[in-house]
């Protein structure tokens, strides 16, 4: 059983979980009658123990949110501080990408580059929004970013001569389809501890396919030559890592993972491309594709319980990231920092919730000179936390997984539409595995799972747990 306002999972016996899932259906029947007489057929004994679990609120009335929780709640966010901010410092690319989100927002063949003078600008707001934070990141995005890569090395430099002073710490971040990667500058994002993320979409032919140059011809041998390159001469792990984005043509996360690592690094995440609220394309995975991805993902989670059961790492770290999200639920009513921890500046430097809505004149939220309109940030909220209350309050995953992308779920009019059944269905499906998982590494190997999800408290969890169970045992032997 998952406890989900306290985050916390309990061993329950056949008994107790029939009275509890009778009990849950006539909750959300609304047949107080019915709920009643659901309460009372619990033993005595259970029910005194829930009870009990309420007081301290271990358990909790999962409603939505009262009046005075949602104003509180709304002045929490709109007082939050970014940390990290998206430089578009492109809008245009070199690559005619098929699946691409930025053709249908209008901005990947504008041609536009972003100023000096606007980059100064978006981080000055940066440093100046981020409050007391004293660690802050910029993520140059394009676009292609490396079309632009005199702003590229003017913000590093700008940057650092701004935080310095202050004693905060910048970090640089670069998404790029590595096709103009050359030894110069792969030299420059290397010595400047840059994170740098490669898009490579599996294997030749299925790449050059989804990725042209605009220029003619496949991109594959070239961004694949850079690639190996860069992840052979990376500084530190993780440094260089490769995305692959599935879609209605090629969606094999086993085979995409599978050709990635062949450049060098198994430091490799897999996305896919799913319809918008805004616009859709033909590339986007249908209910089919998603059904076949869904099967392989179940064959590819036997395989990473296996190998974690023995005490070993799984080859991608991607399998691991569910742990973390297991282990510690966010509690936010919005799963992602989107318009609080993280923004994104346009080339003209205006500000949107994330890198995703650029282009979608409605969700603006503000510009780097006159600073974030609270009253559109406000508005954004709002609409996200009304699905939220609506439909996602009573569901037991809501903290886990944070009611999905809200740019997925944006439609052209500047607001969002509902999480659609089989999303949730499938999020919940792919939970409930890990969960199974972990809880058995919690009895089987708990100094693993502590190392896994880098919490001591799981293994003093576990050692507290069997000193409960023996000193039950005992009173139950001196009783009979």
């Amino acid at each position: 059983m998952v406890a989900v306002e306290s985050g916390l999972f309990f061993e329950i016996n056949d008994h107790a979980y029939t009275a509890l899932k009778r009990l849950e259906q006539e909750l959300g029947t609304g047949d107080r009658h019915a709920t009643v007489a659901a309460w009372n057929s619990i033993p005595s004994g259970l029910r005194d123990e829930l009870r009990q679990l309420c007081t301290t609120r271990i358990l909790a009335d999962p409603s939505g949110l009262s009046a005075d929780f949602r104003k509180a709640y709304m002045k929490m966010m709109l007082g939050h501080r970014i940390r990290s901010i998206h430089l578009m410092v492109t809008q245009t690319c070199n690559l005619a990408c098929r699946y691409c989100y930025g053709v249908d927002n209008r901005f990947s063949d504008s041609g536009l580059k972003m100023s000096e003078k606007t980059a100064e600008e978006s981080v000055d707001f940066l440093i100046d929004a981020s409050g007391r934070r004293k660690r802050l990141r910029v993520f140059f995005f394009g676009g292609e970013p490396l079309l632009n890569f005199e702003v590229i090395t003017h913000v590093v430099d700008y940057a650092r001569r701004k935080t310095q002073p202050l004693g905060k710490e910048i970090f640089f971040s670069i998404s790029t389809n590595g096709s103009l990667l050359t030894e110069k500058r792969e030299a420059y994002l290397l010595d400047n501890d840059f994170a740098m993320l490669i898009s490579v979409d599996g294997p030749k032919r299925h790449h050059d396919r989804m990725r042209p140059l605009k220029s003619g011809g496949g991109s594959f041998d070239l961004v694949a030559r850079n690639a190996r390159r860069i992840v052979r001469r990376a500084r530190w792990e993780g440094q260089v890592k490769l995305r692959c984005t599935l879609n209605h043509e090629f969606h094999s996360g086993r085979e995409a993972r599978r050709s990635l690592s062949e450049l060098g690094t198994d430091e490799i995440g897999v996305g896919s491309a799913i319809e918008p609220a805004s616009h859709g394309t033909e590339y986007d995975l249908t209910r089919d594709d998603l059904t076949e991805l869904i099967r392989e993902g179940d064959e590819e989670f036997l395989e990473v319980a296996e190998t974690l059961l023995g005490g070993r790492m799984p080859r991608y770290s991607q399998f691991l990231r569910a742990f973390t999200v297991v282990h510690k639920p966010s509690r936010s009513k919005i799963g992602c920092g989107v318009c609080r921890n993280d923004l994104t500046a346009d080339v003209d430097g205006n500000l949107y919730p994330c890198h995703r809505y650029v282009g979608m004149d409605q969700y603006v939220i503000g510009n780097i000179t006159d600073g974030v309109d609270q009253n559109r940030v406000r508005s954004y909220y709002e609409d996200l936390l009304e699905i939220h209350d609506s439909v996602c309050s009573r569901c037991w995953a809501r903290y886990m997984c944070g009611g999905h992308c809200p740019w997925l779920r944006a439609r052209t009019d500047g607001s969002h539409r509902r999480p659609r059944g089989w999303e949730c269905s499938t999020t919940k499906g792919y939970l409930e595995k890990y969960i199974g998982l972990y809880t058995l590494l919690s009895r089987e190997r708990p100094e693993f799972l502590a190392k896994l999800v880098g919490d001591p408290l799981v293994e003093q969890s576990r050692s507290w747990l069997q000193k409960e169970k023996a000193a039950s045992s005992h009173t139950e032997t001196e009783d009979d």
